[in-house]
């Protein structure tokens, strides 16, 4: 930086990056500004490159930008700031490494001028290889950030996936940093699972599929043996979710299929998985993942929606009756994403079905067929109305509004049921099957039903007057 950015006595902006940077409610946009009005992003970053042996300065200071980054406001000062991005990347102190990774992250998510591509930026500042070396050869909070950069970039179109001989040589080279982390003895739960979704990212292309599927290992495995382990539930969600991405759910119906060879190991992966559990058999797996819980479902849903154009699975899913009972039942959802998910499931179960001659005219299998099309023509919902459903929490707190003798305990179950709710829409819109202003309004629906029913029953109790909002 410029010697007109120095500061002989930083004790002003440690004073002040602290106070932002560990203020406990939301710092959002004006918070920002006003900060930045103050000591504007260049005096902060000479600050950090030639003040960091005063005691507490980086630490802080680091803390301070990657709130900062985190507000649209800030996002959207990162594009002038990428050679700072470029050298954070680069720099000894972990720290800033990690600081560096997040910031790209936070310039993929929260950058919002239309006129700029933030993937095409990463690209054209050939941040992809930087991010790479911070995945191998950095400590454990700076592997994790970079891994969170890489699959949010391997998300964009543009991003790391791109059909050039460049773009696919980029991408390999990830995803063997990514492979190597994987099989690593690191127990990092959180790794593990960003390190799964960014494989999943890649893999909703057709090139990404095919290259985890037919690289050696094939780092899909990681994928696929994720998605059938209970042991860790974060890393099974999402791994069955990119299972889901691989196998073609998120792509054109046209774009399903994978060459031959991607194809055969596709296959042979889920069978040799199966084979190693004491469900022995890829329906079995799949009937023990539609068993489990509701966000289980939901991701299995998509990855059975994906792989089912496929003749082997189709089979599979034909042979267990429970999965058919499971799949054209109206009752199993009870939240409009879940009903939708599950008819989608079933809708591409019926269309493989119908597409395949050998099944379609089996005998054995005509009560499957006469099933998938009766609830095909239901539709997604219990009425077979496309309206929104509603879910089981607003029919317990309409429930309890008509209790007449209802006691304030009562309603502990239900924000159970209401938190339940939130962790499924939050997932869905992570994944993308759900806007997130989509997601925002069902949240607030649902807050606004048991405020409305506290205020009812005169168990609610306002905020104290100049209290401050968390």
């Amino acid at each position: 930086m410029d010697e007109e950015y120095a500061m002989e006595d930083p004790t002003p902006l440690l004073d002040s990056a602290s106070e932002f940077a560990y203020y406990p409610g939301v710092q959002n946009d004006a918070a920002a500004k006003d900060f930045l009005d103050r000591f504007p992003l260049p005096v902060v970053i000479s600050a950090l490159q030639t003040k960091a042996g005063v005691p507490g300065l980086e630490n802080t200071l680091v803390a301070c930008l990657e709130r900062i980054f985190k507000t649209k406001y800030g996002a959207s000062l990162i594009p002038q700031y990428m050679s700072f991005v470029q050298l954070g990347l680069r720099a000894d102190s972990q720290l800033v490494r990690c600081l560096a990774c997040k910031t790209v992250a936070c310039l993929l998510e929260n950058f919002n001028d239309k006129t700029i591509s933030p993937a095409q930026l990463i690209i054209d500042h050939d941040i992809h290889p930087l991010l790479l070396d911070c995945l191998v050869n950095g400590n454990e909070q700076v592997a994790s950030a970079s891994m969170e950069a890489i699959k949010i970039s391997a998300g964009f179109p543009e991003g790391m996936v791109r059909p050039t001989v460049g773009g696919l040589l980029c991408v390999k080279t990830v995803v063997s940093a990514i492979d190597g982390r994987l099989q690593s003895a690191s127990q990092d739960l959180n790794e593990c699972e960003c390190a799964l979704e960014a494989l999943g990212q890649i893999g909703s292309s057709i090139p990404g599929a095919m290259l985890l599927l037919c690289m050696l290992p094939p780092a899909a495995r990681h994928v696929i043996n994720a998605a059938f382990d209970r042991q860790a539930r974060g890393n099974q969600l999402a791994a069955l979710h990119s299972l889901g991405n691989i196998s073609g759910e998120s792509r054109l119906e046209s774009d399903i299929m994978l060459n031959s060879d991607a194809e055969e190991n596709l296959r042979r992966l889920i069978y040799e998985t199966a084979s190693k559990t004491s469900e022995l058999t890829p329906s079995g797996l799949f009937l023990s993942v539609l068993q489990q819980d509701s966000e289980v479902r939901l991701a299995a849903y998509r990855m059975i929606t994906g792989l089912v154009a496929r003749p082997w699975c189709l089979m599979e899913i034909c042979s267990k009756q429970e999965i058919v009972n499971i799949v054209t039942d109206p009752n199993t959802e009870t939240t409009k994403i879940g009903m939708e998910a599950r008819y989608n499931c079933c809708k591409a179960i019926q269309k493989a079905f119908m597409a395949s001659g050998k099944l379609g005219t089996n005998p054995a299998l005509v009560g499957i067929a006469t099933k998938l099309q009766e609830s095909v023509s239901r539709g997604p919902y219990l009425t077979g109305k496309p309206r929104e459903a509603q879910p089981v929490v607003l029919e317990a707190l309409d429930d309890l509004r008509k209790k007449p003798d209802a006691q304030a305990e009562e309603v502990l179950p239900i924000e159970k049921l209401i938190a339940e709710a939130y962790s499924v829409i939050d997932k869905a819109v992570k994944v993308g099957t759900l806007h997130r202003n989509t997601g925002a309004r069902r949240k607030s629906r649902l807050a606004r039903r048991k405020k409305a029913v506290e205020i009812h029953h005169g168990w609610y109790t306002p905020a104290p007057a100049g209290a401050t909002a968390s």
